[in-house]
């Protein structure tokens, strides 16, 4: 019986958004670019703390406001070393990338909110 076809395999769609467990980042590859971003959270009592990705092109005097760091190679990077036990759940990854899905709640003329869902 060969059992490695019932190995989980989970592999990262590089062309897509995800947590970078050991950077402690956000990366991606299809999101518009702007300037800033800060992390929202929400606790409601039935689905529990939902955290979310606001971009924007303006600045704020708020300490949570952060500048996005854009590399050579289009990917963006946006750094959650505060949040990143709660956005996983603290649960175990084989790798050190986990595949996200970013869901659009809000878009207004200077910026836009993206729901961050695990997959």
């Amino acid at each position: 019986m060969n059992l490695s076809a019932y190995d989980i395999v989970n592999e990262i769609n590089h062309r897509m958004t995800w947590i970078d467990t050991k950077g402690k980042y956000i990366i991606s590859n299809n999101l518009p670019i702007y300037k800033y971003y800060f992390i929202l959270k929400r606790y409601d009592e039935k689905l529990g703390t939902t955290y979310y990705l606001a971009l924007t092109s303006t600045y704020s005097d708020d300490p949570q406001v952060r500048k996005v760091y854009n590399p050579k190679n289009n990917r963006t990077k946006y750094y959650i070393a505060d949040i990143i036990n709660n956005i996983i759940n603290n649960k175990y990854y084989d790798n050190n990338e986990v595949q996200i899905r970013l869901d659009k709640v809000d878009e207004q003329e200077d910026g836009i909110i993206y729901e961050i869902v695990l997959l």
